[in-house]
């Protein structure tokens, strides 16, 4: 299997989210996602804030889309767009990923950059430190990675994906089951002997 080395800038464009202004802020249909909003693996919008203004779509999620927080403690966190909802956008200081098809498969992207390699990347190339850590989409656009053919990428991303609905499955099933009161079983033993 023949690797590619690409950098991120040459297979997918990063688009850095839109500057809402604090009026817009409280009231509307649309949803804006902040870094708050961002829980690994997923995006929680039932939380986000709502906003009035409807900026470009360029800034618009679409379910399957993931976005990663640019500035501060949890700069480089990842989540999914899980929901199918056409009125949420990316606020400042989140940024979104759309790879060119034909170089780079959506989910092994996503994959590759909720890896180590990238993470460790994000904390050493920070481009400010003063308030709270920045990294900007040039900066990332730099991140280099040896990449395998399209068809490998849609291989490997198949069966990460996979793991990720099996693990899932088995959270839900988890949170599912009923849990026991274990002293009262101790308390009923005791009563018997």
């Amino acid at each position: 299997m023949e690797l590619k080395k690409y950098k991120l800038g040459e297979i997918a464009t990063i688009i850095p989210g839109y500057a809402f202004k604090s009026a817009d802020f409280g009231y509307g249909e649309n949803i804006a996602i902040k870094i708050k909003d961002i829980i690994p693996p997923s995006i929680n919008i039932s939380e986000a804030d709502k906003v009035g203004y409807t900026p470009d779509d360029k800034f618009r999620l679409e379910v399957g889309d993931y976005v990663m927080a640019m500035t501060g403690a949890t700069i480089g966190k990842i989540g999914r767009m899980n929901i199918r909802k056409t009125n949420v956008f990316i606020n400042q200081r989140v940024c979104k990923f759309i790879p060119n098809e034909h170089l780079c498969n959506k989910d092994y992207l996503y994959y590759l950059l909720n890896n180590e390699c990238f993470m460790r990347f994000v904390t050493n190339n920070i481009d400010s430190r003063l308030a709270q850590p920045n990294i900007g989409h040039p900066t990332l656009y730099k991140f280099e990675h040896l990449f395998p053919p399209i068809i490998k990428q849609k291989q490997i991303a198949s069966i990460l994906s996979n793991i990720d609905c099996k693990i899932e499955l088995n959270r839900a099933i988890n949170q599912n089951l009923p849990t026991l009161d274990r002293s009262s079983e101790v308390v009923e033993v005791h009563r018997v002997a």
